[in-house]
């Protein structure tokens, strides 16, 4: 089932079913409390922007039952949100004649205040036409608790077959505390999320990744909780529940006990929070291997959300000493994992694999395959803990250097290292080359040619793209445009070129990479037109091969004047007459920049590959039984200078 192939997890299959459209029912009196003192739309708005989400929903007002049904009847709403209080009209009848009319409509019932009259008729009444009860005292993120929670139960079923999405529940049957519990604990989900998809190698990654956070799903009695772990329960990432709540349908004031005693006799691993307002069930429940917190504590939504970061994988990765508990080292990213298990000491290490929480992080970052893939992996009894450290170093990167075949990068300094292939500084175009690189790249991974030929590996050279954003932001930063068209020679151009400096943050770009590529370093032309059908522009435009080798100051700088000299050549006299002949204009071209490690080997003093040169898909020239479409190459040994 489980391949540490990246495109197995189908992040674009899940979360299918958004809400876009909601129908608020209240008078206008909560209206202007929504509308103008809570401003709940707007800053909805503000808060799925600032927590990166999309598509905040569009909120529709009607002040009447009468008005809500025919608007239900005759337009498209995913939810509908509907005040206690609406004077003479009954909140249930109206919540049944909404299921008539759509019997999968989520209904929620909403009420400013924790003592309104009418939230004693509800909790005494069996309303099952109401999907949930909240309280709202001006807070707007309880709308973004509400809009999730209902996404979440929608997509639920789906999500976890399709990729293993794992799932948080919270078992409370306190409307007033689970209105508080949930906006806290989606905004600690969605921000820990959208830590997490840092390391998503472009934005389309990131969005994404977004769909595959854990889901949160609320049960309000011992029968809900328990279906809902037997359901998913390979899926479950936590559990956090009360204390008393009904069980048998009689409230039991140690349901929550039961609950957690039953499932960790199943599943020891699963952390579960017990929150009560009895303080003296704190030992009862730590003895028995679950956490606890106080339901009176001043700092109690504090301590809700350290134990989720604490204890569902959220935030870094912290290494401890198992004797004292005390830091050793934190992982940040994968790149940070990888980098610091070799120097783990074993007892560490040992510690966090037999806790499984290696995978309980990945997992909280929405990397279900590799979570799935290392989640057994422990030190034998007796074994050597520095070969398990290495296998899961191995597993790790061959995961991050998988991932990124067939996929460009947005280049990022803090997770730029040996498995990135290739990578993107800029938002403008690769360039025609840098186009058909990519293109390559992408036709190797769909191949799937390891499979086919296990002892081959076939590969483009590792890849950095400075796209013609960089070129374009160089020429008018450094007031360039008028010397571009001026007739100098190229010996004068380039030394202008050269003389002008790069971006700060570009050279702090260059910096990191040569950090990363040791070996010689090829930087090529890539403009706009170059490689382009019936236009190869082949020769027309620089090329600079660089040994890289000396201090790092050195070669930076030898990347850099390599940079500008590619540039340059965009105007050089050739560059200009070649336009021409092929009817372009100058101001038509702009040029992306290769950086490219060169493949080889020492030889001696000199660095070259084997062998170098040309296939081709289409041959001329065939002889005897070939077939022009059997294609030819053309190869000759070192840097192919004969082809």
């Amino acid at each position: 089932m489980y391949t540490l192939d990246p495109t197995w997890l189908p992040f674009s299959n899940l979360m299918l079913k958004h809400i876009y459209n909601v129908l608020l029912i209240c008078n206008e009196y909560d209206r202007f409390l929504l509308e103008e003192d809570g401003r709940v739309e707007e800053e909805l708005y503000i808060e799925y922007t600032q927590l990166g989400l999309n598509n905040p929903p569009k909120i529709t007002h009607t002040n009447s039952g009468e008005e809500a049904l025919k608007l239900i009847a005759s337009r498209k709403y995913e939810l509908v949100i509907t005040m206690l209080d609406l004077g003479p009209e009954s909140v249930e009848q109206l919540a049944d004649s909404i299921k008539k009319l759509d019997p999968d409509m989520p209904v929620i019932a909403l009420s400013p205040s924790s003592s309104h009259r009418r939230n004693k008729l509800i909790k005494g009444s069996d309303c099952l036409a109401i999907d949930y009860f909240f309280y709202w005292q001006g807070d707007p993120t309880i709308f973004l608790a509400m809009i999730k929670l209902v996404e979440d139960r929608m997509n639920l079923d789906h999500d976890t077959k399709e990729a293993d999405v794992q799932v948080i529940i919270l078992v409370e049957d306190s409307i007033r505390f689970y209105s508080s519990y949930l906006p806290m604990m989606y905004t600690c989900l969605i921000q820990q999320n959208r830590s997490a998809i840092l390391e998503a190698l472009n934005n389309w990654g990131k969005t994404l990744r977004m769909r595959g956070r854990p889901k949160i799903v609320l049960a309000r009695t011992y029968e809900e909780a328990w279906q809902l772990y037997s359901t998913y329960r390979h899926n479950i990432l936590g559990i956090i529940t009360d204390m008393s709540y009904l069980k048998g349908g009689e409230q039991d004031r140690l349901a929550g006990l039961t609950l957690t005693k039953e499932v960790l006799a199943l599943d020891p691993e699963v952390p579960i929070l017990v929150q009560s307002s009895d303080n003296n069930a704190r030992d009862e429940v730590e003895d028995g291997g679950a956490f606890f917190i106080w339901k009176h504590s001043s700092s109690l939504l504090f301590d809700l959300n350290k134990f989720m970061t604490s204890h569902y994988g959220f935030g870094p990765f912290i290494f401890r000493d198992p004797k004292t508990m005390e830091e050793i080292a934190r992982a940040e990213t994968m790149r940070d994992l990888q980098r610091l298990l070799p120097f783990i000491p074993a007892e560490s290490f040992d510690f966090h694999c037999r806790r499984n929480e290696f995978s309980r992080w990945l997992r909280a970052q929405s990397l279900y395959t590799l979570a799935a893939k290392i989640k057994n992996l422990q030190i034998p009894p007796g074994g050597d803990a520095s070969l398990v450290q290495q296998q899961l170093i191995n597993i790790i990167r061959t995961y991050r250097s998988e991932r990124t075949k067939g996929v460009i990068a947005q280049f990022s300094r803090n997770n730029y290292d040996e498995t990135l292939f290739f990578s993107r500084i800029g938002g403008g175009s690769l360039g025609g080359k840098g186009r058909g690189l990519a293109f390559i790249d992408m036709v190797l991974r769909a191949a799937k040619l390891p499979a086919k030929y296990p002892q081959v590996y076939l590969s483009i050279p590792r890849t950095v793209v400075l796209t013609t954003e960089m070129f374009t932001q160089f020429v008018e930063e450094n007031d360039l445009t008028d010397i571009t068209t001026a007739d100098l020679p190229d010996e004068t151009l380039l030394k202008i070129f050269l003389s002008k400096p790069l971006k700060e943050e570009l050279v702090l770009n260059l910096a990191e990479i040569i950090q990363v590529i040791h070996q010689p370093i090829c930087v090529r032309s890539s403009s706009l037109l170059e490689d382009s059908h019936y236009q190869p522009f082949a020769g027309v435009y620089e090329t600079c091969m660089l040994p890289n080798q000396g201090s790092d100051e050195v070669r930076l700088s030898e990347l850099c004047d390599a940079v500008r000299s590619v540039w340059a050549s965009t105007y050089f006299r050739s560059a200009k007459e070649y336009l021409k002949a092929t009817e372009h204009m100058l101001e038509d071209e702009k040029m992306a920049v290769i950086i490219q490690q060169v493949i080889g080997s020492e030889h001696g003093s000199y660095w070259y590959p084997n062998i170098s040169g040309v296939a081709r898909s289409l041959n001329y020239y065939p002889l005897g039984g070939e077939k022009p479409e059997d294609g030819v190459g053309m190869l000759s040994f070192g840097f192919g200078k004969s082809v």
